[in-house]
């Protein structure tokens, strides 16, 4: 089994064997966002996936005061942004590793690159005056 890949908004991606893995790293992961930001977190998106609408979930959600917001089923066009970010990284992933012709089992390692990579290229033209390094 391959292990997939889930990327936070700050770049920060870690691979699950399997989805019911996902409770325990996104609690882990609330934790440290919260004790980083040194705020609470208020809203929680995600898609309409089984293993972010469970009775855990639910209760960690009370538990820590967070109002649970879910697209509507079918639609990943409500969630544009991460489906593209998605696409994109699994294709750089995927072009590096069929340029070197490498084994699967290096999914990972590649999605890390593609993640790292994607995380410093900038996506917007600079000003037609201005060079790169003097933004």
């Amino acid at each position: 089994m391959v292990p997939s890949p889930t990327t936070s908004p700050a770049g920060q991606t870690w691979f699950l064997q399997k989805k019911s893995d996902l409770f325990a790293e996104d609690k882990k992961w609330l934790t440290k966002a919260q004790l980083h930001s040194g705020s609470q977190i208020n809203v929680l998106r995600s898609d309409n996936g089984g293993e972010c609408v469970s009775n855990a979930f639910k209760a960690l959600d009370h538990e820590n005061s967070m109002t649970h917001q879910t697209t509507v089923p079918n639609t990943p066009q409500q969630n544009g942004v991460a489906e593209r970010l998605n696409r994109a990284l699994v294709e750089i992933a995927r072009t590096m590793m069929r340029h070197k012709d490498v084994d699967q089992n290096l999914w990972a390692d590649a999605i890390k690159t593609a993640v790292y990579i994607k995380s410093r290229v900038t996506s917007r033209a600079p000003p037609v005056d201005k060079k790169q390094f003097e933004q």
